[in-house]
């Protein structure tokens, strides 16, 4: 029966560890560009196979924020004076 003992702990430990490294630059950017804090998420998949446990670890962070809005208002009583107004 397979089971996740120590050796997968440590494997799964060490692939987010090569992860973080392989993304540092853009966790340095997104930690500097956070407005209060960055979150990191590290999903990890094991499942057994042929050749024993078989893990997938991935890491998901959000680079750069984009926050925007726009108003307006549109009077539907409101007759069109001129063409290309309506819009």
């Amino acid at each position: 029966m397979a089971k996740i003992g120590e050796m997968t702990q440590s494997k799964i430990t060490h692939m987010v560890a090569a992860l973080m490294r392989d993304h540092a630059e853009e966790l340095d950017e997104a930690y500097l560009r956070a407005d209060d804090q960055l979150s990191v998420s590290f999903p990890v998949k094991v499942k057994p196979g042929p050749r024993g446990n078989e893990i997938k670890v991935g890491i998901s962070f959000v680079q750069s924020r984009c926050k925007d809005e726009i108003e307006d208002a549109v009077d539907e009583n409101q007759t069109v004076m001129f063409e290309g107004d309506a819009a």
